[in-house]
């Protein structure tokens, strides 16, 4: 399965399954007042509580994708877009985390997880780039996270 087939499975998954470990979701947001579009990094509850907020019905078999997979939402309540903190997500950040972070790191992510299913390099960097730029960051590299209910850490979420 390609990235935004497996991407597209793990965003349903987390709206089937509301769990205290939420998934960290990348979604196209369009503000209904303004026109505007961003694409931001939240967790599945915070979506889900948001779409609440502005009695949207969530269809996942209706939803509309962008070109990379990425499904959109129009928001019209700017009390859910604040749950979102759609305001003040500053996509520049990721975009600047894109191009300065070195392959090194997610390698040392990886490995570190790979040996004891935590990793001490993701908690440092989710807790230096916090508002969920980080988490963001690592979906572009095709990592898909969610929140350990237990520690409140980022983990890498492993399909089953």
């Amino acid at each position: 399965m390609n990235k935004e087939g497996a991407y597209k499975d793990i965003f349903e998954k987390a709206f089937i399954i509301e769990s205290s470990s939420p998934n960290y979701i990348v979604v196209n947001i369009i503000d209904l007042n303004t026109l505007n579009r961003k694409e931001i990094c939240c967790e599945s509850i915070d979506l889900s509580y948001a779409l609440n907020l502005d009695s949207v019905e969530m269809d996942i078999d209706s939803l509309s994708y962008d070109n990379k997979g990425i499904p959109i939402f129009e928001i019209k309540s700017t009390k859910a877009l604040e749950q979102l903190r759609y305001y003040q997500y500053n996509i520049e950040t990721v975009d600047s985390l894109t191009k300065n972070i070195q392959t090194d790191l997610i390698e040392n992510i990886l490995v570190e997880n790979n040996e004891s299913g935590y990793s001490k390099s993701l908690e440092l960097n989710t807790n230096k780039f916090t508002e969920n730029y980080f988490e963001h960051f690592l979906f572009r590299k095709g990592i898909f996270t969610y929140r350990d209910c237990e520690s409140g850490y980022t983990m890498i979420l492993h399909e089953k």
